[in-house]
């Protein structure tokens, strides 16, 4: 079903409109990116969705501060190739136009994030960096994927990935448990679960990743009404139980 909804989603040409949390957490890896002393080349964006990291890497502004423009020069001049990786092909094909796909060297490579059963998913030591931003929230085994994952890291490779987490959507969680009591005297689960910030450290350590840092950051989207909202979340192609049931 979520494969469905990220595919109807990625054909919709209204979905374009809806990139800014992408976008505003992928600028952000690359911020943190460009920090890595550690020469690095080979890149998997794990669950790229249609590209946003690639997008931001090479966007060029005229409002770009310069900090922001050395950033990208810089972590765009370390990648000798990247591999976007994703379950959706629609997704994929997004912005195969868009002028970014003649500044990097990519490889797309559709295969499901959770079973990672693709051949190149299957090499051992094949990145020097692994990205993945706001896809990991839909692995049901987060631990077996994350092991993976570190085995397809070389030797001192780095894994940097944002995720929903915690309080996500706690608003809507809220306003809907009130109004389900109001009328119907009981509760029943509307918004997906998500994990809390303070296990993904124990689940990475398990899978052997150490030097951890991990990051709670709250980025505020205002929304004029619940249905905007949820608009929103089914052209991001990441709807929820309550939008899937209203």
């Amino acid at each position: 079903m979520k494969l469905k909804q990220r595919e109807r989603a990625a054909r919709d040409e209204e979905s374009q409109m809806v990139e800014y949390i992408r976008d505003e957490v992928a600028r952000r890896t690359i911020e943190r990116l460009a920090f890595l002393k550690t020469p690095f080349s080979t890149v998997m964006d794990f669950g790229c969705n249609a590209g946003n990291f690639e997008r931001q890497l090479c966007d060029v502004r005229p409002d770009d501060d310069k900090r922001w423009r050395d950033d990208k020069n810089l972590v765009r001049s370390k990648i000798e190739k990247i591999y976007m990786v994703d379950s959706s092909q629609n997704m994929l094909d997004k912005y195969r136009d868009a002028p970014f796909n003649s500044r990097l060297n990519i490889e797309r490579v559709n295969a499901d994030e959770e079973a990672y059963s693709h051949p190149l998913l299957a090499k051992k030591d094949m990145f020097n960096v692994i990205v993945s931003n706001l896809s990991l929230h839909w692995i049901n085994d987060l631990p077996t994927v994350f092991k993976k994952l570190y085995n397809s890291l070389q030797p001192n490779g780095c894994f940097v990935g944002s995720m929903f987490a915690g309080d996500t959507l706690f608003e809507l969680r809220t306003a809907l448990q009130l109004a389900e009591m109001e009328r119907c005297g009981g509760l029943s689960p509307r918004v997906s679960p998500f994990v809390e910030s303070s296990d993904v450290g124990t689940l990475m350590q398990k899978a052997g990743f150490q030097m951890l840092t991990i990051d709670v950051e709250e980025i505020v989207v205002e929304y004029p009404d619940v249905l905007a909202l949820m608009k929103d979340l089914q052209l991001m192609g990441d709807r929820q139980h309550a939008a899937a049931q209203t």
